[in-house]
């Protein structure tokens, strides 16, 4: 729950961000007071809730879209010059961000931190089950009745939805 809670937190605050710079622009010298202090109080309200959902994926996600934010508007003459090259870089650095975190889980059998070796666990079962019934899958919603005969028995939870569209496809 508190990862759903920050991942809805992450959303809107961009959104109070955005909201917030596009007033700045357009207001007029006598409003900047009021719409700095107001956006200001949002923004520390919903950052507040995001610390009390105690979410390091949530913090860290928020911290990271803060950044590429940044970034895509400091570098936006570049990036709107050279859009294609830069978005085939993107992808690229995530496909190889996603082959190191395989690369990691298969050789060492596990992911860095406890969550991630929890998740790591029901991946590697739903990769087994993908595998053995990759033409007609298991059927909608069964993942969790399936789920149970691939399981690592060290595995600390048992899953029932895999929390992705396409695996619970």
């Amino acid at each position: 729950i508190s990862n759903t809670a920050a991942s809805l937190l992450i959303l809107t605050l961009m959104a109070a961000f955005a909201l917030w710079i596009g007033k700045l622009w357009e207001c007029s010298k006598e409003d900047r007071t009021t719409v700095i202090v107001l956006g200001a109080i949002v923004i520390l309200i919903q950052l507040w809730a995001l610390w009390l959902t105690q979410s390091k994926g949530g913090i860290g996600g928020f911290l990271c879209a803060l950044v590429i934010a940044f970034s895509i508007w400091r570098f936006r003459e570049f990036l709107s010059r050279h859009w294609k090259r830069t978005t085939v870089i993107a992808f690229a650095l995530l496909g190889l961000g996603c082959l190191a975190i395989i690369g990691h889980g298969l050789t060492r059998g596990r992911l860095p931190s406890v969550s991630m070796w929890v998740r790591w666990l029901y991946w590697s079962a739903a990769g087994q089950m993908i595998a053995d019934h990759w033409f007609s899958g298991v059927g909608p919603q069964n993942f969790g009745t399936w789920y149970t005969r691939y399981m690592d028995p060290t595995a600390p939870e048992v899953v029932k939805d895999p929390h992705n569209f396409l695996v619970a496809l």
